[in-house]
């Protein structure tokens, strides 16, 4: 519905774009497919889930500072959404005081 209210050239861009971008989106899907097919993906899974495989003491500390820089982040941005969450209540509580004011204001006047 609303295409129609658009103008011709970004109707014309805006149908190109879309028909590029349907292009691009199936090429990818078919090589993902071919690399897969490749690469043996069912191979990766037997690697990743087979428990008679030995990890290196590397593997372990890379794994282990990995897990700590995971949870470093985790604890890290649930800090930072607590405090936006609480800068935007405070926003919005001190716009509607500002608003009751000059309505109040406007009534005594």
């Amino acid at each position: 519905m609303e295409y129609f209210y658009l103008s011709t050239y970004y109707r014309i861009t805006l149908t190109a774009l879309i028909v590029v971008m349907t292009l691009v989106e199936v090429a990818r899907l078919y090589l993902g497919y071919l690399g897969n097919l490749q690469e043996k993906a069912p191979m990766l899974l037997f690697h990743l889930f087979n428990p008679h495989l030995i990890l290196l003491p590397v593997e372990w500390a890379t794994g282990l500072l990995y897990l700590a820089f995971i949870t470093t982040e985790i604890v890290l941005s649930i800090r930072a959404l607590r405090r936006l969450a609480a800068q935007l209540e405070e926003r919005f509580h001190l716009a509607h005081l500002h608003l009751h004011q000059e309505r109040a204001e406007g009534e005594t006047a």
